[in-house]
């Protein structure tokens, strides 16, 4: 589904993936008090070290272009498709991005927060989340290039978190759990015995571990059957 839903916005605006930064900045100028102005600072910095590595970016991939003035767009276009240049361009910006924290920490108790990992090791902050969310609405938001691939490139697994999120169809599982849940086939129409089995040599979630893909119909139907993956997470979407 995140997928289907990255596909369509990639060249588009996707307001999911703003609104965290947006939301933020929202609630801290409605409020007068001293914690809201160190997180309007905050976020200000935030963009301003965004726009840096923005420029940053721009700047490598040109490099090659400034030293050939004359082949112009040919060397511009050199640059996007030698992937040294590429790879060592993206290095960089993301280790600049990775490295961004905030700078108001110290000085605010709400703004230390965003940077502790409470769920799990593998959950990102809420520093994290904004700080994806505030570059994907300062790239797609610029003039020029809007394609969110260098976002995707920089945050995209955070992207990703906010976006399954805002979906409002997100189920977190643990590993072991989420290995297990493997829907079987569609069902084709028109032959009754189509579809009862799970992939070869796969177990369907919620059979026991001696439980392997039936060959007959009677242990089929002693396994739970999921008709879609939609169906597993107990989503009610229409």
């Amino acid at each position: 589904m995140l997928e289907k839903r990255f596909g369509e916005t990639k060249q588009f605006l996707d307001t999911d993936l703003e609104e965290p930064f947006l939301a933020e900045q929202r609630e801290a100028k409605l409020r007068a008090n001293e914690d809201d102005h160190a997180i309007c600072s905050e976020l200000k910095n935030l963009i301003d070290s965004l726009n840096h590595i923005r420029r940053r970016w721009g700047d490598l991939l040109h490099a090659k272009s400034k030293m050939f003035a004359l082949a112009g767009a040919a060397a511009m276009a050199d640059a996007f498709d030698d992937p040294d240049t590429y790879n060592a361009a993206l290095d960089e910006c993301f280790t600049l991005f990775t490295e961004l924290k905030p700078v108001n920490a110290t000085n605010s108790a709400i703004i230390s927060r965003w940077t502790k990992r409470y769920l799990m090791p593998g959950a990102p902050t809420h520093w994290e989340l904004l700080k994806a969310s505030a570059l994907y609405h300062l790239w797609m938001r610029s003039k020029g290039d809007k394609s969110s691939t260098f976002v995707f490139h920089m945050a995209g697994d955070d992207l990703c978190w906010i976006k399954a999120y805002r979906t409002g169809t997100a189920h977190p599982v643990v590993h072991s759990m989420w290995t297990n849940m493997k829907p079987k086939k569609i069902k084709k129409a028109g032959f009754s015995g189509e579809g009862k089995r799970g992939r070869e040599g796969e177990r369907r979630f919620g059979g026991s571990l001696r439980d392997a893909v039936a060959d007959d119909d009677e242990e089929a139907r002693e396994e739970t059957v999921y008709e879609s993956a939609e169906e597993i997470g107990g989503g009610n979407d229409e």
